[in-house]
């Protein structure tokens, strides 16, 4: 091999272009094994590496930076994207529900059908039955969550979603879901998602978070649009 050609590998060696089991790297190695001081010229080129990021000028920052940083976390929140079932989806889905063997009282005027629970992934996957006018909690997600309309309406910022239709939200957004004539839903999401609790009924909760376990919600009182939320402890 001729010294340019080793002096090329050593230097590629040194800036770690060389993918281990490439016929490159191989070659390092042999030559590092029956040329030991070629050790000391990849020692010194691997120290001029280390230190060439100590060589690049400070970038002065954008003096819109502020401005720009507060404009992104006070900014509308970003669309919830959605999309359609065909209606072989939508049969697949209400057929699947079949094989709910319980449905179980979560809150008031509302069913859970349980599918599956992943404690590995923190993931639950039911059917939510939900009858008549309810508003949810407003809650916090704590990976992203899918929602299925399969009947009804469910209301989510102010957009009407309806039968088919499927809502994906992002870990770390929140919302306040609700529906006006009741709903059937899927739903997958964690079960570490904080419920946030903004405005309620009794005086001695102010605002704060808890988990989705600790709160339940009342009916919507014949004429009103706001539900009253009580902690699980308190009788409802």
């Amino acid at each position: 091999m001729e010294n340019d050609d080793r002096s090329e590998l050593i230097a590629l060696a040194a800036l770690g272009l060389l993918e281990d089991g490439s016929e490159e790297a191989n070659s390092v190695r042999v030559m590092l094994a029956e040329m030991p001081e070629q050790e000391q010229e990849l020692a010194a080129l691997q120290q001029v590496v280390s230190n060439l990021v100590y060589t690049v000028p400070p970038l002065a920052i954008a003096p819109d930076v502020k401005t720009r940083l507060f404009d992104r976390l006070f900014s509308p929140p970003p669309a919830v994207p959605t999309s359609k079932l065909s209606l072989v989806e939508l049969t697949a889905l209400k057929q699947k529900m079949e094989t709910v063997a319980e449905w179980q009282p979560t809150l008031p005027q509302v069913e859970t059908g349980t599918i599956d629970i992943n404690l590995e992934k923190r993931e639950i996957i039911c059917f939510v039955r939900v009858d008549g006018q309810v508003r949810f909690p407003k809650h916090r997600h704590a990976s992203n969550e899918e929602i299925v309309v399969l009947e009804g309406d469910l209301i989510l910022d102010g957009q009407v979603y309806g039968s088919g239709d499927r809502i994906c939200s992002l870990a770390g957004t929140a919302h306040l879901p609700e529906t006006q004539t009741g709903c059937l839903l899927y739903l997958r999401t964690s079960l570490d998602d904080q419920a946030l609790l903004e405005e309620t009924t009794i005086e001695e909760i102010t605002t704060e978070e808890t988990t989705i376990e600790e709160i339940a919600i009342e009916p919507l009182p014949s004429g009103t649009n706001t539900p009253s939320l009580v902690k699980s402890s308190d009788p409802v």
